[in-house]
């Protein structure tokens, strides 16, 4: 499984202040895994709002598929 934060932060006066990527400023979120030495989009209507999101590179064990 690949894991991967996806959002962004920034310094205030008060310390960093961490916020997540609108559809409105992405449209795909490259991710790099070094296992299988790949690229993966994911499209931002799949991940925006999201801190972080995972990929499942293999089947699970108990055959659960998530459905959209």
């Amino acid at each position: 499984m690949v894991n991967a934060h996806i959002s962004k932060s920034r310094r205030s006066a008060t310390g960093y202040i961490r916020s997540t990527y609108s559809e409105d400023e992405v449209e795909l979120f490259g991710i790099y895994c070094s296992d299988l030495n790949r690229c993966f989009l994911v499209p931002a209507a799949s991940a925006a709002g999201r801190h972080s999101l995972s990929l499942r590179l293999i089947a699970p064990r108990n055959g659960q598929r998530h459905v959209l």
